[in-house]
């Protein structure tokens, strides 16, 4: 899922997000409920839409012509819908581009990707000309990460990195297209680019060029799925409509013929073309077809190979939504009555917070503004950003709100979200700038962070500028 934030024009909108984000979020989902699509049964809370992914390990950059192929399918169905379009490029850690779709402007980069200077592509609703709220919720979106690895800085590499498509629509544009033809290419993905987990179903969009996708399951309850990066072809990211799995996968399942007689699915199948298996699970027949239960079942049958759900994360992730099953997933009664009692911790805790914070401004509270300071041997790289943020008694609720105020912070403008991470109190961001002035960045990110801090009055000792050597 990939979410879209314009910078704030001055301190005062950006204190707005730091210091009251949920009453924020619910003023805005009041005026804009004629926009915002929610659905009655539940099982979403953001707009949604067809989606299919596809994760590899290959080097794309040898099946250029592939991606090339796909793109171009996608937009003969999304230029009928007059929405405006951007091209995101990313080339080989150096740059990003955001650029106005023509023709001659696709064309052009097209020649770039062939020639290999472009490593992450991607093609999605330009905000500023179409008349989408602009909050990530996308009404088209395609992205192609070529060669990841190319991408990130160096030092955050400890392992094998996943390449990917993915290809959303949302649903009022889906009759642009086929929903067989959305099958069908997601199927010859998975041959061309050597896929080796693949997902698909009716949900909102998690496509995001220059940075690893995360599926609805992924996001709200796993702790943290970027260990696992390198296990796309062991582990599943979730349970979907279709779930195309491979070997490993269908190994840790019990085998192929354990697997064909009881997986609780419409279809099972194997699929094979020149030498390549790939293990196509259908859920139902119909995509539209929600089935409570019928989830519920998948999830269990592929528990051996889910990544670990943490059901702390999922009730704090939704602890403000009266509804649950939220963006397609699911818990067992027993499951959600935990669920409910969390929740009710995490509001109480916030209440207390809130308390606090207006006993401390009644008591002559007076925040003391943290400036950046450069590691020793700092050298600036104009590409990257790496920052290190140091408080004191961090508490789990408080790093979630600053966690999910950092990611929309990394991917506005110009910069692209490369990683996050925490240990204790330290706090680790890392952002390639693309065209952005390193200086306005931190500039940026010193006014976010110092806000956040002075707002939830949490104890901020030291930021720290480095270079990714300590």
């Amino acid at each position: 899922m990939h979410l879209r934030i314009r910078e704030a024009a001055d301190s005062t909108g950006m204190s707005m997000r730091l210091i009251d984000q949920q009453q924020e979020v619910n003023r805005m989902k009041s005026k804009l409920d004629s926009k915002i699509k929610l659905y009655t049964n539940s099982r979403f809370n953001i707009e949604i839409g067809y989606q299919f992914t596809v994760s590899t390990y290959k080097d794309l950059m040898d099946n250029v012509e592939d991606i090339i192929e796909l793109f171009d399918w996608y937009l003969q169905g999304i230029m009928k819908t007059e929405v405006p379009l951007v091209i995101l490029a990313i080339y080989n850690g150096e740059k990003e581009s955001i650029l106005k779709y023509t023709n001659k402007r696709w064309e052009k980069v097209k020649g770039e990707l062939r020639e290999g200077k472009i490593m992450c592509v991607g093609l999605s609703e330009d905000f500023e000309r179409s008349d989408s709220i602009g909050l990530g919720l996308e009404n088209l979106s395609i992205c192609a990460n070529l060669n990841i690895e190319c991408v990130w800085p160096s030092h955050l590499i400890d392992s094998r990195m996943p390449n990917e498509v993915s290809v959303f629509v949302n649903e009022q544009y889906i009759k642009y297209f086929s929903l067989l033809e959305f099958e069908e290419k997601m199927k010859d993905m998975m041959f061309r680019l050597d896929g080796v987990y693949g997902c698909m179903d009716h949900m909102g969009s998690m496509a995001g060029a220059g940075g690893t996708s995360q599926t609805p399951y992924e996001l709200d309850s796993v702790g943290s799925y970027k260990k696992e990066l390198d296990r796309y072809d062991e582990q599943a990211r979730g349970y979907f409509y279709i779930n195309a799995l491979t070997q490993k996968h269908i190994d840790a399942l019990g085998g192929w013929e354990y697997v064909k007689a009881n997986a609780p699915c419409y279809r099972v199948e194997k699929l094979e073309r020149e030498g390549k298996a790939v293990y196509w699970l259908q859920l139902t027949e119909d995509i539209n077809e929600y089935d409570r239960e019928g989830y519920l079942k998948l999830k269990n049958f592929l528990k051996p190979i889910l990544l670990k759900e943490d059901l702390k994360k999922l009730a704090e992730s939704n602890a403000w939504l009266d509804t649950m099953d939220v963006n397609q997933l699911v818990c067992t009664d027993e499951e959600m009555l935990e669920i409910r009692r969390m929740q009710q911790e995490y509001r109480e805790r916030e209440t207390r917070r809130q308390e606090e914070r207006k006993r401390r401004i009644a008591e002559g509270y007076v925040y003391k503004e943290v400036e950046f300071e450069k590691a020793k041997g700092f050298k600036p790289d104009p590409s990257c950003l790496n920052v290190k943020v140091v408080f004191s008694g961090l508490k789990d609720d408080e790093w979630n709100v600053l966690d999910e105020m950092l990611r929309l912070w990394g991917n506005g403008g110009e910069r692209s979200l490369t990683d996050i991470w925490r240990e204790g109190d330290e706090i680790g961001i890392t952002v390639n700038l693309g065209g952005e002035n390193i200086k306005a960045a931190l500039k940026s990110l010193k006014t976010l962070i110092n806000l956040y801090a002075k707002g939830n009055m949490v104890d901020l000792e030291r930021m720290i500028i480095y270079d990714g050597k300590i």
